[in-house]
């Protein structure tokens, strides 16, 4: 079974907000610092070109076709690794595209242009979106791709030994790598479709030691930590504050503390969930509230009805936030920003949504795990609003592939 909680990133439509609750404290606004001051003007004059920065889930789609990575098991034991289209209009996946070869890494999928890119062990693969035989271009190390945009693809990784994702970019035309400019202890960064990243950064009074060697200091150093969420220019290393807050929450007027973490963004709008833990470790208080890009104008989501903890989002092709997920228990909550409506959907985890069609509909995941415990991936159609209301009328998707393919 599928677990709800899903980290996605994306955007999403403006809704009507309402007045703030009395107990709201907002985060401390952006201010400039002599850090992102220095980071301006240290800009490379030669800086690489950054355009619509996507995320995984949106770096395989097409308006009209969907295209994912299959494995298969051959008698004599080896994998041999496919490249799979789901063409949405003919409700049918095919194989596009096999590496006769055994392959033993296999990067993410991205679209770019009129080519699907995939990057095999240490070699580019640009396969025409339609099949054919593929381009290819040798790279000068492994990497997988986490986010993309019409000129390259990006890894970050995290270094527990630095407490801090660092990251690459690799220019799909020419095969260059090059290290990203992250600043130090950098916690996470999100794609969310312009031509920067957001990311969240901690600010600590001394060093950070490793979490699993010096456990009881690096908890203690916490307690006592900044977190700063910027944007961050990938092409510059350039920063520029959004706001900041304690690491483990704002104090409230009655002692509780509140917790931010990263939604996504719709139409000039960040989008935070909130929770206010208890001591006991239970859930005191939730919610969702939206800032401009600049870190100004708190709000309360209007229209939401319940609180439950929220814990991913999904967006639509556009990167637009479109539903926020919650795991209120047994069954998923869906809020809908599109509408300012809440949800309870049947079969959310045996049919989890991977993406949106431009006509309405939406993609489902569904699969199946067979007796000797492969878990064997399908996908069906529905409409997006009769899916949130609870149809269990879904259009299956046809695949021999998926037959064979975990």
């Amino acid at each position: 079974m599928k677990k709800i909680l899903l980290p996605l990133l994306a955007l999403a439509v403006c809704l009507a907000a309402c007045t703030p609750a009395p107990e709201f404290e907002a985060p401390a606004p952006a201010t400039e610092t002599a850090e992102t001051a220095l980071a301006a003007e240290s800009a490379a004059e030669n800086a690489f070109p950054v355009g619509h920065l996507r995320g995984n889930g949106h770096l395989n789609e097409t308006d009209s076709a969907w295209y994912r990575i299959g494995n298969e098991r051959m008698s004599d034991g080896t994998i041999r690794v496919h490249l799979l289209k789901l063409d949405y209009a003919a409700t049918r996946e095919e194989v596009l595209y096999t590496w006769e070869e055994p392959v033993l890494q296999v990067g993410g999928v991205i679209v770019q242009g009129d080519t699907v890119c995939v990057v095999a062990d240490q070699v580019l693969y640009r396969i025409p979106l339609d099949g054919g035989e593929p381009k290819t271009l040798p790279l000068a190390e492994f990497l997988s791709a986490v986010a993309a945009d019409e000129y390259s693809a990006y890894n970050f990784s995290f270094i527990t030994e630095e407490n801090t994702y660092r990251g690459k970019r690799l220019d799909l035309a020419a095969g260059q790598i090059t290290d990203l400019d992250l600043p130090a202890l950098t916690w996470d960064v999100w794609p969310v479709g312009e031509d920067r990243f957001l990311l969240c950064r901690l600010h600590t009074e001394v060093p950070l030691p490793g979490r699993e060697n010096e456990g009881e200091a690096f908890s203690a150093i916490l307690q006592n930590a900044v977190r700063e969420y910027d944007w961050y220019d990938p092409a510059t290393g350039a920063l520029e504050k959004i706001m900041e807050e304690p690491y483990y929450g704002a104090v409230q007027a009655d002692g509780t503390k509140r917790q931010h973490r990263f939604l996504g963004l719709r139409d000039g709008l960040l989008y935070f969930s909130w929770t206010v833990p208890g001591e006991d470790g239970t859930l005191l208080d939730a919610g969702v509230e939206s800032c401009t890009l600049q870190g100004q104008d708190w709000q309360p989501l209007a229209g939401l009805t319940q609180t439950p903890e929220w814990n991913s989002a999904l967006c639509q092709p556009d990167g637009q936030l479109r539903w926020i997920v919650g795991n209120g228990g047994t069954d998923a909550q869906v809020f809908d920003l599109e509408t300012g409506t809440f949800h309870e959907p049947v079969n959310f985890v045996s049919a989890w949504p991977d993406t949106f069609l431009a006509d309405g509909r939406v993609l489902l995941q569904t699969g199946y795990e067979d007796a000797q415990g492969n878990y064997h991936i399908t996908h069906a159609l529905a409409d997006a609003q009769d899916y949130l209301n609870g149809t269990a009328e879904l259009t299956p998707v046809e695949s021999e592939a998926a037959k064979t393919l975990f």
